[in-house]
């Protein structure tokens, strides 16, 4: 709302401090906090529920993104003003959300996550009543890959996602029709997705629920200066000669080369509860 003051260049000084750094602030808050919450009731599948829990996180840009547009179209002389309304209803959402927030007292039985949802719900696979919804592979994308790590333990999945992804965005500029260009990119962001919803169970898993929240919240950081260093060398080795097929392949071989990771990761001690973190080789395998 602070930013929707901002209405000339002097006063940018508005659009950075609301937009933000306020903005940047309550998106962590909103974004950590319940994904923290979160496994505490759900100890034994950590993965599948934060996955649930990102997946939700991302559909809201399918959402909100042609309402922006639309505001901002009202009124294109001062796009700023959009912030306005979007502002108050965040605010309002937010307080409704955060009133049915409850963490899970101590000795109270987990929910029983092999009963399927009541009929009509809307589940990770993006049905509600046989329908199919816009945006499946967002909401899927952050799932799948985290149910998987319930299984597989996170550092497989890891391996399987940089691997799949180091290989995609090699083949990625050799693709000879639009087809095969679709379905790599979406092998890419499955990946991509699949991160943000196996990392919050890793750091439950490797120090403990009660500290998830603010672990997640440097791997946060670190994915975040990721997307300052990231784009800089693709534009670096893209150039004047506007090579992509460089930069894909540059992208590719520093995603292979970061599967040597989670191979040399280990928790830092052994846990002894579900609440301190992994109990079985399997979660941190």
């Amino acid at each position: 709302m602070i930013a929707s003051f901002a209405g000339n260049a002097d006063e940018l000084w508005l659009l950075v401090v609301g937009y933000g750094v306020l903005g940047g602030f309550g998106l962590g808050l909103a974004y950590i906090v319940p994904i923290a919450m979160l496994q505490k009731w759900f100890p034994d599948r950590r993965g599948l529920i934060t996955g649930l829990a990102v997946g939700g996180f991302g559909f809201g840009a399918v959402i909100t993104s042609p309402v922006a547009q639309k505001l901002i179209d009202n009124n294109p002389e001062e796009p700023t003003r959009a912030f306005l309304p979007l502002g108050i209803a965040y605010l309002v959402l937010s307080f409704i959300g955060a009133l049915s927030f409850v963490t899970r007292p101590r000795g109270t039985p987990c929910p029983d996550m092999s009963r399927p949802p009541p009929a009509g719900w809307l589940t990770a696979g993006g049905r509600s009543r046989g329908r199919r919804h816009p945006g499946d592979l967002q909401r899927s994308r952050t799932v799948v890959w985290a149910a998987v790590s319930d299984y597989t333990g996170r550092m497989v999945a890891f391996v399987g996602m940089l691997g799949l992804r180091g290989v995609c965005l090699l083949l990625l500029p050799h693709a000879g029709n639009a087809i095969l260009f679709f379905i790599l990119a979406a092998v890419i962001y499955l990946c991509y997705g699949g991160g943000f919803g196996t990392m919050p169970a890793t750091a439950g898993d490797y120090f403990g629920i009660k500290n998830a929240g603010a672990i997640y919240g440097l791997m946060i950081i670190g994915w975040s200066l990721g997307g300052v260093v990231g784009p800089l060398i693709a534009a670096a080795v893209i150039g004047e000669d506007e090579n992509y097929g460089a930069a894909y392949t540059t992208l590719g071989v520093i995603a292979l080369a970061a599967v040597l990771l989670p191979l040399i990761t280990k928790p830092p001690r052994t846990r002894q509860s579900a609440d301190e973190g992994a109990v079985s080789e399997k979660s941190v395998a």
